[in-house]
């Protein structure tokens, strides 16, 4: 996630604790809390989860309204977040094409330039040999222009070939934390799991002794 999201959500979420518990520990709580919410989509296991970290922390207070502050503050800040991003990914490539556009059509008025500006040319050479060396250093200089108008142009889209190559990175990169989450959360899965089978063993433990006394 987004650094400015992170740090706003640090931020409001210590203010919460200490309202809740002045004596907890931020350096724990805050970042656990938040690799909750990160992790967690479904908003009722998210739920569960910090039910059972706050529990340490709340005492005598239902914690199911604090859960859902949390939770709320959360997806307040990404969708923010998002659609900022997706605001300026949007304007920027905007932008981009529009300057291509505009590069196109001025290398087409160039070029038409040049085509009614040789037609005069060769009536001048026609009516007058002597000028044929001075039209000649012009007519140079207008093919030069053209030739660097065309090689912005070239610029451009080679800058948004770029872009586009940036932007499967980042998909990329996306999918891959995805996979990663997943594979967090059926690991704690599977710690909870063995926790409930240990505690339930040492349970039927227990009762078999009681029995035998």
């Amino acid at each position: 996630m987004a650094a400015p999201t992170v740090a706003g959500f640090d931020g409001w979420l210590s203010k919460k604790l200490l309202q809740i518990n002045p004596d907890v520990d931020l350096e724990v709580f805050v970042s656990y809390i938040r690799s909750i919410v990160e992790s967690e989509e479904n908003v009722e296991e998210a739920t569960d989860a910090l039910d059972g970290i706050l529990g340490e922390i709340v005492e005598g207070e239902d914690t199911a309204s604090h859960c859902g502050d949390i939770i709320s503050k959360w997806q307040e800040l990404t969708q923010k977040d998002t659609a900022e991003a997706n605001a300026k990914g949007e304007e920027s490539f905007d932008a981009k094409m529009s300057d291509i556009i505009k590069n196109q059509k001025s290398v087409k008025a160039a070029k038409t330039e040049l085509t009614s500006e040789e037609k005069k040319r060769k009536e001048a050479i026609l009516a007058q040999y002597s000028a044929v060396d001075g039209d000649s250093g012009d007519e140079d200089q207008g093919k030069g222009d053209i030739g660097n108008q065309e090689a912005d142009l070239a610029q451009n889209l080679n800058t948004l070939k770029l872009d586009e190559v940036e932007r499967v990175k980042r998909e990329k990169m996306k999918a891959e934390y995805e996979q990663k989450k997943a594979r967090d959360k059926e690991d704690r899965e599977k710690q909870a799991r063995k926790a409930q089978e240990r505690k339930e063993t040492e349970k039927k433990r227990t009762q078999k002794g009681e029995k035998r006394r």
